[in-house]
């Protein structure tokens, strides 16, 4: 009793294999799409000053977000009312060619002008290695608008 004494049986194995290599199809064209719209680093991003430490939230600055360029190197800081926050990011963090900070996945944080709070640790009054200009040093958690 096989297929060809049945049509019936063939017609169906044919759409159950139809319906199988769309399915799949579909699956493949998901993870497709899924693989080209994940975020990541861009390429040609410049550098920041980053730390290899795991950061911590110990305090919090809210200011207007400035940003200088050294070569390739930008440095970030926090204006505030009493004094500048120079920041120093966690590793993967870096920067355009417009000077948006730009997180982990490569997108855009914040732009220079912003309003950002910035949470972290806070550190001794000095300079970051590359950048000019003195402030407290701040160990970088999180960045959001404000």
């Amino acid at each position: 009793m096989t297929g060809t004494h049945f049509p019936g049986v063939r017609r169906l194995r044919r759409r159950s294999l139809i319906r199988r290599v769309v399915l799949l199809g579909a699956l493949l064209g998901v993870l497709v799409l899924s693989a080209l719209l994940w975020p990541r680093q861009q390429t040609g991003a410049l550098r920041v000053p980053t730390t290899g430490a795991e950061p911590r939230t110990a305090g919090v600055v809210r200011g207007q977000l400035d940003a200088s360029r050294q070569g390739d190197l930008v440095c970030f800081r926090v204006a505030t009312d009493a004094d500048d926050a120079l920041l120093v990011l966690p590793t993967g963090w870096s920067a355009d060619e417009q000077r948006a900070l730009l997180d982990r996945s490569g997108a855009a944080v914040a732009q220079p002008g912003d309003t950002v709070l910035v949470t972290g640790t806070p550190g001794d009054v000095g300079s970051v290695p590359g950048c000019t200009g003195e402030g407290r040093v701040w160990a970088v958690a999180s960045v959001s608008l404000r």
